[in-house]
């Protein structure tokens, strides 16, 4: 008679000085745990909660515990379970605390000693600055990192998706994109001064994780903003500024929230890839 199936675990934690931020560990079965991996924190996608757009990083963090990784899924503050924060620090200084909260949990409770932070979009953008100012991170997989929309995504995007101009000849979509606009331009001038990232992803920056020995990972969706940088025009010099470190991989088909679900099994298998190479 065959003997128990071992299955990886999960279980929601609060975490934090006030335990008022959530998260979910998925661990390893037992005795399945990779030596000396890092432990993984993946980050919110904008203001989507700990399961991702699609429920992707709830399949993220099995796929990476099937393969031996501790994964913590987090919501930071104002996002999904988690409390709203009244830090007086900037949303920069918020999030990247809070994100040392969560390394915190995980090395108390999980001997975490180094991290591989994920994210897509903004998460993406976190894990970036994470990366920057934690020495205990060793990797990054940044997903559809933000980018400025050049003219070409935009005439990419029109001669090669057929749902482009569907989408926009649909006068019934016109009040609700103006309403968002109008909320936009409101927020913006009633907060000039809302505080910016301080990474822009120079070479200075990128040469210094790479000299930290930090690898790192960068998806792009073929139809999000960022692929015309990352995957075209900087490609090249990418490449050569990480010597190895920085790997770049593209999705082709699937769009920036992973809709399409061979794009999130493509991404899937990108990942569980690198983060199981040397």
């Amino acid at each position: 008679m065959a003997g128990p199936v071992a299955v990886m675990r999960e279980s929601a934690v609060l975490f934090g000085p006030t335990r008022s931020l959530v998260g979910v560990v998925t661990e390893p079965a037992a005795g399945s745990a990779r030596p000396d991996a890092p432990a993984v924190l993946i980050l919110n996608s904008g203001l989507v909660h700990r399961v991702g757009p699609k429920r992707l990083h709830v399949r993220l963090a099995r796929r990476l515990a099937g393969l031996g990784f501790t994964c913590m899924r987090i919501d930071l503050s104002g996002i999904g379970d988690s409390r709203t924060s009244r830090s007086i620090e900037t949303l920069y200084q918020r999030r990247l605390s809070e994100v040392r909260e969560a390394m915190q949990h995980l090395r108390e409770n999980h001997d975490a000693r180094h991290f591989l932070v994920a994210g897509n979009c903004s998460g993406a953008l976190l894990s970036y600055l994470v990366a920057l100012a934690e020495a205990d991170v060793t990797a990054a997989a940044l997903i559809n990192p933000q980018d400025p929309r050049p003219l070409r995504y935009y005439l990419r995007l029109a001669f090669g998706h057929p749902a482009f101009w569907r989408r926009r000849a649909r006068w019934d979509q016109w009040p609700g994109r103006i309403h968002d606009a109008r909320k936009w331009f409101t927020r913006f001038r009633a907060d000039p001064d809302r505080d910016p990232a301080p990474a822009r992803g120079t070479p200075e920056e990128l040469q210094s994780l790479v000299e930290r020995g930090v690898r790192i990972l960068v998806v792009n969706c073929e139809w999000d903003a960022g692929y015309d940088r990352f995957q075209v025009a900087d490609r090249e010099r990418l490449q050569a500024l990480g010597n190895g470190r920085i790997v770049l991989a593209s999705i082709p088909g699937s769009d920036h929230d992973f809709n399409l679900v061979c794009g999130q099994e493509r991404l899937l298998d990108i990942v569980q890839r690198w983060a199981a190479s040397p």
